[in-house]
C-alpha cells in the first residue's frame, strides 16, 4: 500500500529540475579543486594591465590586457598626450578629473574613447559610459573589440540585457572573437543568469579555436548558480553539460583550476547536491 501512494505522488518539481549528479564524482573533484594551485600560472588573469579589468568584484577575478587592435590607427600627438593625462587620472580613480580631459575632446580616435570607457566602468560611472558609448555610435567611429568589451560590461552593470546583444551581434560582425571578448559576454551572461548564452560562447570559443581559461568557466558556471529558480528548463539543463564538457576540455589541456574557479564550482555542485538530497525526502 506505502509502495502504491509513492508510485501515485506526483514527481517534486525539486526532483525534475535537479540533474543526477555522481556523489563519488563530487568526491574526486573536492580535493583536487581545493588543490589548485594559486601560487604559480593563473589563466583566470590574462595580463596586468589595470585600464581593463573586466570582471565584477564579486567574482574575486580581474581579467586584463594590453589595448592593442591592429587596425586601428595610430594616435595623433595630441591624442598621446591627452590620453597619457586620462590614464594617470584613472590610475587614481579619479572620474571627475577624467571627465574634465574627455569633455574638451572634439576628436575621434577610437583610443581616446576605448580609455574613458573602461574608466567609466572601473570609476562605477556605467550611465556616463553608456552616453559616451552613444556617442560613439552617433560619430560612427570605427569600433574595435575593446570599445565592445566596455560596452558590453556597461550595460550589463545597467542591466540592460537587450541593449548587451544588440552590442554583441555587432561586435560579432565587426572584429574577430578573442578571450576578452568572450569573458565579457559571459561575464554579462552570468550576471542574468543566462546558462544558455554562456554556454554558447564557450561552443563558439571551441569552434573559433579560441583559448578557453579559469575565468570563462568560472564566469560560465557562475550564470548557472545565478539562474532564476522558477526557470529552470532542458535547454538550461542541456547548456550546463555542455559548459561542464568544456571544463573537462580545459582540464584535458593541462589549465589548472585556480581558487577563484574552485569556489564557484564546488558552490555549484554542492547546491545541486543538496537540491538532490531535498527532493529525496520529498519522494
Amino acid at each position: 500500500m506505502h509502495s502504491q501512494y509513492l508510485a501515485m505522488r506526483p514527481v517534486s518539481p525539486f526532483r525534475r529540475w535537479c540533474r543526477p549528479v555522481s556523489c563519488a564524482w563530487i568526491l574526486i573533484s573536492i580535493p583536487i579543486l581545493l588543490s589548485a594551485d594559486v601560487s604559480g600560472r593563473n589563466f583566470g588573469y590574462v595580463g596586468k594591465q589595470d585600464l581593463l579589468k573586466l570582471m565584477r568584484e564579486r567574482d574575486g577575478i580581474q581579467l586584463s590586457s594590453r589595448a592593442r587592435d591592429g587596425r586601428q590607427t595610430p594616435l595623433s600627438h595630441s591624442g598621446k598626450l591627452l590620453l597619457s593625462r586620462i590614464a594617470e587620472a584613472g590610475n587614481r580613480t579619479d572620474w571627475n578629473t577624467v571627465q574634465w580631459l574627455f569633455s574638451s575632446y572634439n576628436g575621434t580616435e577610437i583610443q581616446i574613447f576605448n580609455a574613458v570607457l573602461h574608466l567609466a566602468f572601473r570609476c562605477s560611472q556605467c550611465k556616463a559610459g553608456a552616453r559616451i558609448y552613444e556617442r560613439v555610435c552617433q560619430l560612427n567611429v570605427t569600433k574595435n573589440s575593446l570599445t565592445f568589451i566596455a560596452a558590453i560590461a556597461i550595460h550589463s552593470e545597467l542591466k540592460q540585457p537587450h541593449v548587451v546583444r544588440q552590442i554583441w551581434t555587432e561586435a560579432l560582425q565587426s572584429c574577430s572573437l578573442d578571450e576578452l571578448l568572450a569573458q565579457a559576454r559571459i561575464a554579462a551572461a552570468a550576471a542574468e543568469g543566462d546558462v544558455y548564452t554562456a554556454a554558447e560562447v564557450l561552443d563558439t570559443m571551441n569552434g573559433k579555436r579560441v583559448q578557453i581559461n579559469n575565468a570563462h568557466i568560472t564566469s560560465a558556471i557562475r550564470a548557472c548558480w545565478d539562474a532564476k529558480r522558477n526557470h529552470q528548463n532542458a535547454a538550461e539543463n542541456a547548456a550546463l553539460t555542455r559548459i561542464l564538457k568544456t571544463y573537462n576540455n580545459m582540464k584535458d589541456s593541462g589549465v589548472r583550476p585556480n581558487r577563484a574557479f574552485a569556489d564557484v564550482f564546488l558552490i555549484a555542485v554542492l547546491g545541486v547536491l543538496i537540491c538532490q538530497l531535498y527532493a529525496v525526502c520529498w519522494r
